[in-house]
């Protein structure tokens, strides 16, 4: 019986510590020898014993809220996660259109610039005889070319000039297949980096 009035103290005692307006408690025991603990004073019937609260003691802090605006760790995590996963899809993106635009300039960078031209000789084909059709070519077979009378009143072959790329021709054309590997292999690298560190 004892055990159990403890008990009944200790829980009233604890809700009494919880609220910051009760600071009195009242312990009653009337005639027939009933015990009932009251915040409240009691009637005058029966024993009563006042117990003063130190509700300083056993006080609890309620968990901090974040009120003031201020982010969890876990909140933050989360957003610096998002950030990198943002970033490093961005920079694919862009990787991506960089590699689409040096294919671009490739494939319209492939025929020789007007500048990048420069006229040869041609001679004929054969040593100027004339193939089974009776035409006399050059650059074998690509120029048809034509008998003219020098001032002597001798003939001559003269076959028309083909312009060909100069050497700044191939320079151009390596420099942009190199363009098309290194944006081949940014793609690469930031493709590699978004299936390790952002995936959705």
């Amino acid at each position: 019986m004892r055990s159990l009035l403890n008990a009944v103290l200790v829980a009233a005692a604890g809700s009494l510590i919880i609220s910051t307006q009760a600071q009195t408690l009242y312990r009653d025991v009337d005639k027939d020898g009933k015990v009932t603990y009251s915040d409240e004073p009691p009637g005058k019937d029966g024993k009563t014993t006042t117990l003063e609260i130190d509700k300083n003691l056993n006080v609890t802090e309620p968990p901090k809220r974040y009120s003031d605006g201020k982010k969890s760790d876990f909140d933050e995590r989360i957003r610096k996660r998002e950030a990198l996963r943002d970033k490093l899809r961005a920079d694919l993106e862009k990787a991506q259109a960089r590699l689409a635009a040096a294919e671009t300039a490739l494939a319209n960078g492939r025929d020789p610039r007007d500048e990048e031209l420069q006229p040869t000789i041609s001679n004929p084909d054969n040593n100027g005889k004339p193939n089974a059709a009776g035409i006399i070519t050059g650059r074998s077979g690509r120029v048809v070319c034509s008998k003219d009378k020098n001032p002597d009143g001798s003939e001559r072959i003269i076959c028309p000039a083909i312009s060909v790329p100069n050497e700044e021709y191939p320079k151009r054309v390596k420099a942009l297949e190199d363009a098309v590997a290194k944006a081949e292999e940014e793609v690469r690298r930031a493709e590699q980096a978004y299936r390790r560190n952002g995936p959705d």
